[in-house]
C-alpha cells in the first residue's frame, strides 16, 4: 500500500493540494517539494513516505546496467571479484527510498532476478553499518602489534584471528617473509624487463603498464630495511589478477 494508499485508508482527503498539505502536517510526515512555474500555472509536486517509484527502479536498474557494460566489458563481475581486484559494495541511507534504489541499481549490476526486498537484505548495507565497520577496521589498523614485523605470527592471530597459512609457519615474523616476497617480486620484475615485447597481453594491457604496476608496488611496500606489512594485499590482488590473465 502506497503512502497515499493509507492516508486515504485512514480517511484523509487528498483531493487538493491544502488537503494533502494537512493531511501531511496531522501525521508528522517528511514532505519534500518541488515547484514550477509557468506563467499563471503553478505546479506543485510533493514527495513523503520515502516511496521509489517504479520509474524510478527502472532508471536505477538500467544504470546498474551501463555501469557494467561501460566500466566492466566483457569482464565476469564474479570473477572480478574473486580476485579481490574490484570489490563490490552498494552502501544507502536508511531511508527506504534510497535503499530500494542501491537495491535496483544492483540488480543491473549484477544482472540479478529476484526482488528488491531479497536483495536489500542481502547486498545493501546502510550508512550506519559503513560507519562502525570503517571505524573498526581503522582502530585495528592502529594497533602497533598489527604493524610491525618482528611480531610473532601466534600475537597475530590473537588480535587478528586465524590467518597465518602452512608456508608463512616456516618464518619466526612477517619480517623474513616479507623480504622473500620482496626477493619473488624482484626477479619476477626483472624477467619481465627481459621478456619485453614478448606476446599479447590480457585485453591490450602493454609490458610498460604491467611493468610500471610492479613497480609501484614495490614501492609502496617500501624500503628493505622498513618493509610495510599492511601493504601486503595489494600485491595480493596484483599476484591473483595477473595469474588469472
Amino acid at each position: 500500500m502506497t503512502a497515499l494508499q493509507q492516508l486515504q485508508a485512514k480517511g484523509y482527503n487528498t483531493g487538493t493540494l491544502v488537503d494533502a498539505l494537512g493531511c501531511i502536517t496531522k501525521e508528522s510526515l517528511a514532505c519534500h517539494a518541488k515547484i514550477g512555474a509557468d506563467g499563471a500555472t503553478v505546479a506543485v509536486t510533493l514527495k513523503w513516505g520515502g516511496e521509489l517509484t517504479a520509474a524510478g527502479v527502472d532508471e536505477a536498474e538500467a544504470l546498474g546496467w551501463c555501469f557494467r557494460g561501460k566500466t566492466f566489458p566483457g569482464e565476469d563481475i564474479d570473477e572480478l571479484h574473486a580476485t579481490l581486484r574490484h570489490d563490490v559494495k552498494i552502501y544507502a541511507s536508511k531511508e527506504p527510498r534510497c535503499q530500494q534504489t542501491a537495491a535496483a541499481f544492483s540488480k543491473g549490476l549484477l544482472h540479478l532476478d529476484s526482488p528488491l526486498p531479497p536483495i536489500i537484505a542481502a547486498l545493501v548495507r546502510t550508512d550506519e553499518f559503513q560507519q562502525k565497520a570503517s571505524s573498526y577496521v581503522k582502530d585495528k589498523d592502529k594497533d602497533p602489534a598489527l604493524l610491525r614485523t618482528t611480531t610473532p605470527w601466534e600475537e597475530l592471530e590473537t588480535l587478528a584471528g586465524p590467518c597465518v597459512s602452512e608456508s608463512l609457519r616456516a618464518f619466526e615474523t612477517p619480517g623474513p617473509a616479507l623480504h622473500t616476497l620482496l626477493g619473488h617480486l624482484e626477479r619476477m620484475q626483472q624477467a619481465l624487463q627481459e621478456g619485453e615485447g614478448g606476446g599479447p597481453l590480457h585485453k591490450g594491457e602493454t609490458y610498460a603498464l604491467l611493468l610500471e604496476r610492479y613497480r609501484e608496488m614495490l614501492a609502496e611496500l617500501g624500503p628493505k630495511d622498513d618493509l610495510r606489512f599492511d601493504k601486503v594485499q595489494n600485491v595480493l590482488d596484483h599476484l591473483q589478477y595477473d595469474n588469472r590473465h
